[in-house]
Protein backbone atom coordinates (compact mmCIF):
# COMPACT_ATOMS: atom_id res chain seq x y z
CA UNK A 1 0.00 0.00 0.00
CA UNK A 2 0.98 3.66 -0.34
CA UNK A 3 0.92 5.25 3.11
CA UNK A 4 0.87 8.85 1.87
CA UNK A 5 -2.94 8.99 2.16
CA UNK A 6 -2.99 8.33 5.91
CA UNK A 7 -2.34 11.29 8.20
CA UNK A 8 -0.60 10.37 11.46
CA UNK A 9 -1.76 12.64 14.26
CA UNK A 10 0.26 13.72 17.32
CA UNK A 11 1.41 10.68 19.30
CA UNK A 12 0.03 8.48 16.53
CA UNK A 13 1.90 5.76 14.67
CA UNK A 14 1.79 3.86 11.41
CA UNK A 15 3.68 0.64 10.69
CA UNK A 16 5.18 -0.07 7.27
CA UNK A 17 6.12 -3.63 6.41
CA UNK A 18 7.84 -4.33 3.11
CA UNK A 19 10.50 -6.49 1.50
CA UNK A 20 13.79 -4.59 1.40
CA UNK A 21 14.49 -4.72 -2.33
CA UNK A 22 16.05 -3.82 -4.64
CA UNK A 23 19.28 -2.86 -2.91
CA UNK A 24 20.34 0.75 -3.15
CA UNK A 25 20.12 4.12 -1.39
CA UNK A 26 16.70 5.74 -0.92
CA UNK A 27 15.29 8.96 0.55
CA UNK A 28 12.08 9.04 2.56
CA UNK A 29 10.13 12.13 3.52
CA UNK A 30 6.92 13.60 4.88
CA UNK A 31 4.03 13.72 2.37
CA UNK A 32 1.61 16.09 4.10
CA UNK A 33 0.90 19.58 2.83
CA UNK A 34 2.41 22.13 2.84
CA UNK A 35 4.97 19.65 1.57
CA UNK A 36 7.66 22.14 0.56
CA UNK A 37 7.66 23.65 4.06
CA UNK A 38 8.01 20.22 5.62
CA UNK A 39 10.87 19.27 3.32
CA UNK A 40 12.82 22.50 3.81
CA UNK A 41 12.47 22.09 7.59
CA UNK A 42 14.00 18.62 7.58
CA UNK A 43 11.24 16.00 7.53
CA UNK A 44 13.20 13.47 5.50
CA UNK A 45 15.83 10.78 5.91
CA UNK A 46 17.91 8.13 4.12
CA UNK A 47 17.52 4.35 3.92
CA UNK A 48 20.29 2.08 2.64
CA UNK A 49 19.61 -1.50 1.51
CA UNK A 50 22.81 -3.51 1.18
CA UNK A 51 23.23 -6.12 -1.56
CA UNK A 52 23.45 -9.77 -0.56
CA UNK A 53 26.95 -9.81 -2.04
CA UNK A 54 28.56 -7.04 0.02
CA UNK A 55 30.20 -4.04 -1.55
CA UNK A 56 33.99 -3.83 -1.04
CA UNK A 57 35.05 -2.71 2.42
CA UNK A 58 35.24 1.08 2.64
CA UNK A 59 35.09 4.07 4.96
CA UNK A 60 31.39 4.87 4.51
CA UNK A 61 29.39 8.03 5.14
CA UNK A 62 26.03 9.54 4.22
CA UNK A 63 25.82 13.06 2.79
CA UNK A 64 22.44 14.77 2.46
CA UNK A 65 22.42 18.01 0.48
CA UNK A 66 19.83 20.53 1.67
CA UNK A 67 19.07 24.22 2.19
CA UNK A 68 17.26 26.56 4.59
CA UNK A 69 14.65 29.20 3.82
CA UNK A 70 14.97 31.28 6.99
CA UNK A 71 12.66 34.14 6.02
CA UNK A 72 9.81 32.10 4.48
CA UNK A 73 10.03 33.65 1.02
CA UNK A 74 10.45 30.25 -0.77
CA UNK A 75 14.10 31.01 -1.54
CA UNK A 76 16.98 29.38 0.28
CA UNK A 77 19.26 31.60 2.35
CA UNK A 78 21.79 28.90 3.30
CA UNK A 79 22.93 25.63 1.76
CA UNK A 80 24.57 22.66 3.49
CA UNK A 81 25.59 19.08 3.39
CA UNK A 82 24.42 17.26 6.55
CA UNK A 83 22.74 20.27 8.07
CA UNK A 84 25.16 23.04 9.15
CA UNK A 85 26.63 25.60 6.72
CA UNK A 86 30.44 25.42 6.36
CA UNK A 87 30.68 22.75 9.07
CA UNK A 88 33.21 20.54 7.31
CA UNK A 89 35.36 23.56 6.44
CA UNK A 90 36.13 23.89 10.16
CA UNK A 91 35.86 20.18 11.02
CA UNK A 92 37.27 18.31 7.99
CA UNK A 93 36.29 14.69 7.45
CA UNK A 94 39.36 12.55 8.11
CA UNK A 95 40.02 9.67 5.73
CA UNK A 96 43.04 7.45 5.14
CA UNK A 97 45.34 7.69 2.15
CA UNK A 98 44.81 4.84 -0.37
CA UNK A 99 41.71 3.66 1.50
CA UNK A 100 38.40 3.35 -0.35
CA UNK A 101 35.87 6.01 0.67
CA UNK A 102 32.18 5.49 -0.11
CA UNK A 103 29.61 8.30 0.05
CA UNK A 104 25.88 7.67 -0.06
CA UNK A 105 24.83 11.01 -1.57
CA UNK A 106 21.20 12.23 -1.51
CA UNK A 107 19.78 15.55 -2.70
CA UNK A 108 16.78 16.82 -0.68
CA UNK A 109 17.10 20.49 -1.61
CA UNK A 110 13.79 22.37 -1.86
CA UNK A 111 13.09 25.54 -3.92
CA UNK A 112 16.07 25.01 -6.30
CA UNK A 113 15.78 22.65 -9.29
CA UNK A 114 19.26 21.12 -9.04
CA UNK A 115 22.16 20.57 -6.68
CA UNK A 116 25.55 19.00 -7.21
CA UNK A 117 28.71 17.61 -5.62
CA UNK A 118 32.21 18.37 -6.88
CA UNK A 119 35.37 16.67 -5.58
CA UNK A 120 38.75 18.40 -5.82
CA UNK A 121 41.95 16.76 -7.12
CA UNK A 122 40.31 13.38 -7.66
CA UNK A 123 37.72 11.39 -9.59
CA UNK A 124 35.04 9.06 -8.26
CA UNK A 125 33.14 6.07 -9.58
CA UNK A 126 29.43 6.86 -9.63
CA UNK A 127 26.61 4.36 -9.06
CA UNK A 128 23.19 6.02 -9.67
CA UNK A 129 20.71 5.08 -6.90
CA UNK A 130 23.20 2.42 -5.76
CA UNK A 131 21.12 -0.26 -7.51
CA UNK A 132 24.08 -1.74 -9.39
CA UNK A 133 27.60 -2.67 -8.38
CA UNK A 134 28.94 -1.54 -11.75
CA UNK A 135 29.69 2.21 -11.99
CA UNK A 136 28.28 4.15 -14.93
CA UNK A 137 31.01 6.79 -15.09
CA UNK A 138 34.25 8.14 -13.68
CA UNK A 139 33.85 11.82 -12.90
CA UNK A 140 34.59 14.59 -10.38
CA UNK A 141 31.09 16.14 -10.39
CA UNK A 142 27.54 14.84 -10.26
CA UNK A 143 24.34 16.91 -10.63
CA UNK A 144 21.02 15.84 -9.09
CA UNK A 145 17.45 17.04 -8.96
CA UNK A 146 15.44 16.68 -5.74
CA UNK A 147 15.23 13.09 -4.54
CA UNK A 148 18.02 11.84 -6.77
CA UNK A 149 20.81 9.93 -5.12
CA UNK A 150 23.79 7.73 -5.77
CA UNK A 151 26.99 6.18 -4.43
CA UNK A 152 30.43 7.75 -4.92
CA UNK A 153 33.62 5.72 -4.43
CA UNK A 154 37.17 7.10 -4.51
CA UNK A 155 40.67 6.95 -2.99
CA UNK A 156 43.22 9.70 -2.41
CA UNK A 157 46.88 8.93 -3.13
CA UNK A 158 48.43 11.80 -1.21
CA UNK A 159 47.84 13.29 2.27
CA UNK A 160 46.50 16.80 2.67
CA UNK A 161 43.31 18.84 2.66
CA UNK A 162 40.99 18.51 -0.34
CA UNK A 163 37.80 20.51 -0.87
CA UNK A 164 34.37 19.23 -1.87
CA UNK A 165 31.49 21.57 -2.58
CA UNK A 166 28.50 22.42 -4.75
CA UNK A 167 29.59 23.58 -8.19
CA UNK A 168 26.80 26.15 -8.09
CA UNK A 169 28.68 29.21 -6.85
CA UNK A 170 25.76 30.64 -4.88
CA UNK A 171 25.32 27.38 -2.96
CA UNK A 172 29.03 27.15 -2.10
CA UNK A 173 29.21 30.79 -0.97
CA UNK A 174 26.19 30.28 1.28
CA UNK A 175 27.51 27.26 3.12
CA UNK A 176 27.74 24.14 0.92
CA UNK A 177 31.46 23.43 1.05
CA UNK A 178 33.76 21.22 3.10
CA UNK A 179 37.13 19.48 3.33
CA UNK A 180 38.49 15.96 3.39
CA UNK A 181 41.65 15.67 5.49
CA UNK A 182 43.60 12.77 3.99
CA UNK A 183 45.85 11.15 6.57
CA UNK A 184 48.80 8.83 6.34
CA UNK A 185 47.61 5.32 7.11
CA UNK A 186 47.63 4.67 10.83
CA UNK A 187 47.27 8.33 11.85
CA UNK A 188 43.49 8.37 11.59
CA UNK A 189 41.39 6.91 14.41
CA UNK A 190 37.65 7.20 13.77
CA UNK A 191 36.82 6.94 17.45
CA UNK A 192 39.41 9.41 18.75
CA UNK A 193 40.16 11.89 15.98
CA UNK A 194 39.22 15.48 16.73
CA UNK A 195 39.78 18.04 14.00
CA UNK A 196 39.40 21.80 14.09
CA UNK A 197 40.78 24.42 16.41
CA UNK A 198 37.93 26.92 16.26
CA UNK A 199 36.51 27.20 19.77
CA UNK A 200 32.74 27.55 19.83
CA UNK A 201 32.42 28.32 23.51
CA UNK A 202 31.36 31.72 24.77
CA UNK A 203 33.55 32.04 27.88
CA UNK A 204 32.66 35.63 28.71
CA UNK A 205 28.99 35.54 27.78
CA UNK A 206 29.41 37.60 24.64
CA UNK A 207 26.16 39.34 23.81
CA UNK A 208 24.65 39.24 20.35
CA UNK A 209 22.54 42.01 18.88
CA UNK A 210 18.87 41.45 18.17
CA UNK A 211 19.23 41.59 14.42
CA UNK A 212 21.90 38.89 14.31
CA UNK A 213 21.47 35.17 14.59
CA UNK A 214 23.98 32.81 16.08
CA UNK A 215 24.97 29.21 16.59
CA UNK A 216 26.51 28.51 20.00
CA UNK A 217 27.73 25.22 21.41
CA UNK A 218 28.71 24.33 24.94
CA UNK A 219 32.07 22.52 25.06
CA UNK A 220 30.62 20.15 27.66
CA UNK A 221 27.96 18.99 25.20
CA UNK A 222 28.22 17.04 21.98
CA UNK A 223 27.01 19.05 19.01
CA UNK A 224 24.96 22.20 18.94
CA UNK A 225 23.21 23.52 22.02
CA UNK A 226 21.51 26.73 20.97
CA UNK A 227 20.56 27.76 17.47
CA UNK A 228 18.84 31.02 16.63
CA UNK A 229 18.13 32.26 13.14
CA UNK A 230 16.87 35.81 12.59
CA UNK A 231 17.06 38.15 9.64
CA UNK A 232 19.30 35.77 7.68
CA UNK A 233 22.52 36.81 9.43
CA UNK A 234 24.89 34.69 11.50
CA UNK A 235 27.40 35.82 14.10
CA UNK A 236 30.32 34.01 15.69
CA UNK A 237 33.85 34.28 17.05
CA UNK A 238 37.27 33.25 15.73
CA UNK A 239 36.88 32.55 12.04
CA UNK A 240 38.22 33.69 8.69
CA UNK A 241 34.78 33.60 7.11
CA UNK A 242 32.16 36.32 7.26
CA UNK A 243 28.55 36.00 6.18
CA UNK A 244 27.04 39.31 5.11
CA UNK A 245 23.83 39.75 3.13
CA UNK A 246 23.73 36.01 2.47
CA UNK A 247 27.17 35.82 0.84
CA UNK A 248 30.51 34.49 2.01
CA UNK A 249 33.65 36.57 2.01
CA UNK A 250 37.16 35.75 3.14
CA UNK A 251 37.54 38.53 5.66
CA UNK A 252 40.81 37.38 7.24
CA UNK A 253 39.61 39.00 10.45
CA UNK A 254 41.16 37.30 13.46
CA UNK A 255 41.22 38.43 17.04
CA UNK A 256 42.70 37.39 20.34
CA UNK A 257 39.88 39.05 22.23
CA UNK A 258 36.98 36.63 22.85
CA UNK A 259 34.64 39.59 23.31
CA UNK A 260 35.28 40.85 19.79
CA UNK A 261 32.42 39.82 17.53
CA UNK A 262 33.13 38.91 13.93
CA UNK A 263 30.10 38.68 11.65
CA UNK A 264 30.60 35.06 10.68
CA UNK A 265 29.59 31.50 11.53
CA UNK A 266 31.19 29.27 14.16
CA UNK A 267 31.05 25.53 14.52
CA UNK A 268 31.42 23.36 17.56
CA UNK A 269 33.57 20.25 17.92
CA UNK A 270 32.47 17.39 15.69
CA UNK A 271 31.95 14.32 17.91
CA UNK A 272 32.30 11.86 15.03
CA UNK A 273 34.47 13.60 12.41
CA UNK A 274 32.45 11.77 9.82
CA UNK A 275 29.44 12.29 7.67
CA UNK A 276 26.37 10.63 9.15
CA UNK A 277 27.15 6.93 8.99
CA UNK A 278 24.52 4.25 8.93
Amino acid sequence: MDGVFDMIGPKGKFTYEFTAEPYGVYPYHCHMTPLEEHITHGLYGVMIIDPKTPRPQADEMVMVMNGYDTDFDTENNFYTVNGIPYFYMHDPIEINKNELTRIYLVNMLEFDPINNFHLHANMFNFFPSGTSQIPVELNDIVTMSQGERGILEFKYKYPGNYMFHAHKTEFAEKGWMGLFKVMENGQYNKNEAVVGNNSSTNPNNVSFSKNQSYFVTDSSQKGGKNIDLENNKMAYNYSSYRVSNNSLHDSQQHTNNPNTLISSYQYGPNPTNQGATR
